[in-house]
């Protein structure tokens, strides 16, 4: 069982120098390999962990954006998450998951302009992060505007360059 933790290492660095069967054939020996129950509820663990989009945020913030999303998906209520919202940031202004969030209700509540703002904010305090130019795409296809939509996908894809969801929409 303990061997199961360097195949994929060993699979990754033959890959990497060229040697494409030897990868293959260290995944598919990987696959035969029987792991513990321990590090099947490690694996479980850590795979929770990583569902997790709020994981390195501290308790009290994580209840004020989960509260936040509620509002916006299982309430459809954008005025209360954006209220949320508006007060993570005022604490934290660089959040950007709490800007493309706020991005999200100000759209709801046909408030283009300011949902614009928000993803652009967002965007500038995550470069690296694909979801606010994926957003800012969604917007600017709903009103028609294919060229910034266009623009709005390939950043998507500059940042994440198997994004589905920015392959499917950039032109």
């Amino acid at each position: 069982p303990k061997a199961t933790r360097s195949y994929p290492g060993y699979a990754t660095a033959l890959f990497r120098t060229g040697d494409r069967k030897g990868a293959l054939a260290a995944l598919a020996t990987m696959a035969q390999l029987q792991p513990s129950p321990k590090e099947v509820a490690q694996g479980r663990a850590l795979l929770k962990r990583m569902n997790d989009p709020f994981r390195t945020f501290p308790e009290a913030l994580k209840a004020d954006l989960d509260n936040a999303l509620q509002f916006l998906d299982a309430h459809d209520a954008p005025q209360p998450a954006l209220d949320i919202l508006q007060e993570i940031l005022r604490k934290f202004p660089q959040l950007s998951v709490a800007h493309a969030l706020a991005g999200l209700a100000w759209q709801r509540l046909e408030e283009p302009a300011q949902a614009i703002e928000a993803f652009q904010r967002a965007a500038v305090h995550a470069p690296e992060d694909p979801y606010p130019y994926l957003y800012l795409g969604e917007l600017f296809s709903a009103r028609g505007r294919r060229d910034r939509a266009r623009t709005a996908f390939a950043a998507a894809l500059t940042r994440d360059p198997l994004s589905s969801q920015a392959l499917r929409r950039d032109g």
